[in-house]
């Protein structure tokens, strides 16, 4: 959703409607209005065109910076204890305190 709120900016400071960028799209107006709001999230070929019809980098949309209503909080990561090999043994990852063996 991040993304949406970018490009709301982006439209915003170029003076561009959402009827333009449906048309730069090649959708309805309702299509791109609800990527615009969040509802559809916009692929990266969506984005690719938009950038290059604003004429900024697409990376602009993918700003990890995002805040506000617009900002998505990273889930931690967490990593499985066991896992299996590909034959289906167990394959047990040692904890930070365990040396690993060679």
């Amino acid at each position: 959703m991040w993304a949406a709120g970018q490009l709301r900016a982006e439209l915003a400071r170029q003076r561009k409607s959402s009827s333009e960028l449906a048309e730069a799209l090649h959708l309805s107006q309702s299509a791109a209005s609800r990527r615009l709001t969040g509802e559809i999230s916009m692929d990266l070929d969506e984005l690719s065109i938009i950038a290059a019809w604003l004429q900024v980098p697409v990376s602009s949309f993918m700003s990890s910076q995002a805040t506000g209503a617009d900002a998505v909080p990273e889930p931690p990561l967490v990593f499985p204890q066991r896992v299996a090999r590909q034959d289906g043994a167990p394959l047990v990852v040692p904890d930070d305190d365990e040396a690993v063996a060679a």
